[in-house]
């Protein structure tokens, strides 16, 4: 969680230098709000396995390598969305047009 809070305050930051559009904001704060959601749906898996079953199980192990994989998808998406975001922008700042 801290990483993916961490990458949310650098998306914040690069937002503001770049002065992204309305809509680039609202794109970054659905992919911020996901990639933060799919963590503590992770989290709350991963605590209700363990209360569920204490012991090592295979199958329980399966289920919290799914909820982790699952913020794995979103953030990866999240992060290309960034990209589609910020890469115009970063550009311009490298070779204005």
């Amino acid at each position: 969680m801290r990483i993916h809070l961490g990458a949310a305050a650098l998306v914040v930051v690069a937002g503001l230098v770049l002065g992204v559009s309305a809509v680039e904001w609202a794109v970054l704060a659905v992919c911020v709000g996901s990639v933060i959601g799919a963590e503590c749906l992770n989290t709350a898996v991963e605590f209700v396995v363990d209360l569920v079953c204490p012991q090592f199980d295979e199958r329980a192990g399966r289920a919290k390598d799914c909820a982790a994989g699952a913020v794995l998808v979103v953030a990866v998406a999240a992060a290309v969305a960034g990209l589609a975001v910020f890469t115009p922008h970063a550009l311009d700042l490298i070779a204005p047009r």
